[in-house]
């Protein structure tokens, strides 16, 4: 039997349902009167034709609920906040009152660290400034149900605040029965 979702890099055939499903997300924000938009735009630059194509787009059955993107190239802050090599979600977008879609990002990224030999996956989310209540809500939710910690919180250019947030990277090899992985793996000590 398949499993009931797939991760995918995004292609040209799913690019317009990805932006299409990120511009969602910012009108649900804006409806809901939380300002966490402006997070998701690397994301929607990383959608443009001439954008990233490392875009994982996760699906149920044939419907896209979800995309990422992960970083390679570790940023100034993760060095302080979490010591040594690390995935780094930089964005990350699920559909509007689907909680399960960041569990089911959140499981991919530490099977994908851990199989790129890689201790842990980490992110950022602003909690203060011009994002306050949907970083909060999101660290939140990240805690509760996904299992991330919060390492430290700290200020930003713009007099807001990051919340640097990290989970251990794990094999989760019972992960395949739920979720068929197509993305092509690093190689072992790279970051993916």
């Amino acid at each position: 039997m398949r499993p009931p979702f797939q991760a995918r890099l995004i292609d040209e055939t799913s690019r317009s349902a990805a932006r299409d499903l990120v511009r969602s997300r910012v009108r649900w924000l804006s409806r809901h009167a939380l300002t966490g938009a402006t997070a998701l735009n690397p994301l929607l630059a990383a959608l443009t034709p001439e954008g990233d194509s490392r875009v994982v787009g996760f699906f149920e059955g044939t419907e896209l609920i979800g995309c990422l993107t992960a970083d390679p190239a570790p940023a100034a802050w993760d060095h302080q906040a979490v010591p040594g090599p690390a995935l780094t979600v930089t964005a990350a977008c699920g559909t509007p009152g689907r909680g399960d879609v960041a569990r089911l990002m959140t499981l991919w990224a530490r099977r994908r660290a851990h199989r790129a030999g890689l201790p842990w996956v980490r992110c950022r989310i602003e909690t203060a400034g011009p994002d306050t209540e949907a970083g909060t809500a999101l660290v939140r939710h990240l805690i509760t149900p996904c299992r991330w910690n919060v390492v430290t919180s700290v200020p930003t250019d713009t007099d807001g605040r990051l919340a640097l947030m990290r989970i251990h990277a794990a094999p989760l090899d019972g992960l395949d029965a739920y979720l068929h992985d197509t993305v092509p793996h690093p190689p072992r000590n790279h970051p993916a």
